[in-house]
Order: structure tokens, then sequence, then C-alpha cells
């Protein structure tokens, strides 16, 4: 029977210290609404480093692109060149194709202008493909910019509210925070009026007491003398003069 009533007992005990562990816990988790906000405010300024990270990734790209559409831009100048030069040579193989039927142009030299030309042809299109490829990686960043600049759009809308409503809720508080001061002070004034009351109830009290005591001196200076015995105005005299200490006659 002892054992189960010390189990029992332990029981209670170690329940008790998880509810005070618990209470003591939740309440050191919560703090005070001044802690709190500031806790989200401090939060708030963490999420700013995810905020510039993302402006960092946006501006890492734009930089790429502009290098990219400088040089889709420089080999566009290129092709454009290219093209022209290409059509000159091919314009004058195909003016001096007579010619070489007729004789009157060496056949090699001829061959190897066809064949120069066939491999500017080459480099052109293979630069082409090139600059097709740069010109789609450019479109892919542009892209890529506008979805990062959307999400930095929203990111930093998303944030203004939060500060916003923070800047409300400080605000909020403030107001509390001087209500209730204004109610410490009416119950401090409630407080000083019934001790001030309680010490005009002191003052009454000893006053009375006061009061009391004198008139009871005064009671017994009046007490009443015992009953006079009649007396011949000889004797009284004498008595007196006793009382004073006077000669006798």
């Amino acid at each position: 029977m002892c054992k189960k009533l010390a189990i029992v007992a332990l029981l209670v005990g170690a329940g008790i210290f998880v509810v005070k562990h618990y209470d003591i816990t939740c309440k050191r988790k919560k703090g005070s609404l001044e802690d709190r906000i500031q806790a989200q405010l401090n939060k708030l300024n963490d999420s700013d480093d995810e905020i510039a990270k993302d402006i960092h990734q946006v501006a890492l790209r734009v930089v790429e692109k502009k290098d990219i559409d400088a040089r889709v831009k420089a080999t566009e100048a290129v092709q454009e060149k290219e093209l022209k030069e290409i059509l000159v040579l091919r314009d004058r193989l195909k003016a001096e194709q007579a010619l070489v039927k007729a004789g009157d142009k060496p056949d090699a030299a001829w061959q190897r202008d066809v064949k120069k030309l066939a491999r500017r042809k080459d480099i052109y299109k293979r630069r082409a493909e090139a600059l097709k490829a740069l010109q789609a990686q450019s479109d892919s960043l542009q892209e890529a910019i506008d979805a990062g600049n959307d999400k930095l759009a929203a990111d930093k809308a998303e944030r203004y509210e939060q500060a916003v409503e923070l800047t409300r809720l400080q605000a909020m508080l403030a107001q509390v925070r001087a209500q209730e001061t204004k109610s410490k002070v009416h119950f401090n004034h409630g407080k000083r009026s019934q001790f001030k009351k309680e010490t005009a109830s002191i003052r009454k009290d000893i006053e009375v007491r006061k009061t009391e005591l004198e008139l009871g001196g005064e009671q017994f200076d009046a007490l009443p003398a015992a009953d006079v015995k009649e007396q011949p105005f000889t004797d009284l005299s004498k008595e007196i003069d006793d009382l004073r200490g006077a000669p006798q006659k």
C-alpha cells in the first residue's frame, strides 16, 4: 500500500513538474508583445538577404545577356559583310564560268575560287547556326530576367505589406500601452486616496484618544470632595495654616 502511494505521489509530482515546465516554456517562447514584434522585424530583415540574392542573380543574367547581345550584334555585322562578299564572289565566278568553258580562263584557278566560295559559304552557314543559338540564349536569358523581376516585384510588395502591418501593430501596441499607463495612474490615484483616508482616520482616532485623556484629567481634577464636617472656624483656620506651614498663634 505504501509503495502504491509512493508511486502515485511520484507521478503527481512529475505531472506538476511537466505542467510548470510547459507553462514556463510557453511563456518564454511567446515573450512580450514588443519582443514578438521585434522578432518579426528581425525575420523580415533576414528575408532581405534572400531578396538581395535574387537581385544578384537577375543582375548576373542582365550582364550575361548584354554580352551575348553584343556578340550577336557583332556576328550579324560580320555575316552581313560576309554575305555581300560571298555574293560578289559568286557573281564573278558565275560570270567567268563561260570563259572557263571557252578556255579563255584557266580552269584550275577558277576551280580554286569555287572551292574558296564553298568554304566561305560553309563558314557563313556555321556562323549563322551559332548566331541562331546566341539569339536563342539571349531570348532564354530575357525570359529568366523577366521571371526574376516578377518574383522580385512580388517579394518586395509582400515585404512592404508586412513592414506596414508591423508598423501598424507597433502603433496599436503603443496605444494599448498608453491606455495601460492611464489605468495604472487611475489605480494609483485610488490607492493614494485610500491611503489619505486611512491616515485621516488614524489622526481622528489619535485626536479622540487625546481628548479622552484630557477629559479624563479634568474629571479627575473635578472629583467631588468628601462630605464636609462642620467644625469651628478657629480649628479650620488652624488646619489651613498647618497645610501651608504657618506658625501657630
